[in-house]
């Protein structure tokens, strides 16, 4: 019994806990060489959750489907939006009606598995 134990009775709840560290790699990412971490600029995806300067872990092995948020390579930028997947055409659209024009060039760089916030 330690010198806390014998003060209050109790030993603390988090005895045995003190050496587990949480691991945000080990939570987020789950393939590594296909991770990147982007950093939201823009904003128009706030409904998401996604703020401005939000952290977004973007992995390119997820195959994306309609309604995945994604990082694509549009107009010479990189845009976090809704792709959305009609007729065998893709829109990129902020979830709120909102289409973005997509150039002839335009690709998705990676599915969006992760945001972290950092306030």
């Amino acid at each position: 019994m330690n010198k806390k134990e014998k003060e209050t009775g109790y030993p603390s709840p988090a005895q045995g806990y003190e050496d587990d560290s949480i691991d945000f790699n080990r939570i987020l990412i789950k393939n590594p060489p296909a991770t990147f971490i982007m950093r939201e600029a823009a904003g128009g995806m706030e409904w998401r959750g996604i703020m401005p300067g939000s952290f977004l872990v973007v992995d390119r092995s997820i195959k994306p489907v309609s309604g995945s948020v994604v990082v694509a390579a549009n107009d010479g930028d990189f845009i976090c939006r809704v792709l959305e997947i009609k007729n065998n055409r893709m829109t990129f659209t902020d979830g709120v009606n909102t289409i973005i024009p997509i150039e002839d060039d335009a690709a998705v760089f990676g599915t969006v598995r992760a945001v972290v916030t950092v306030l």
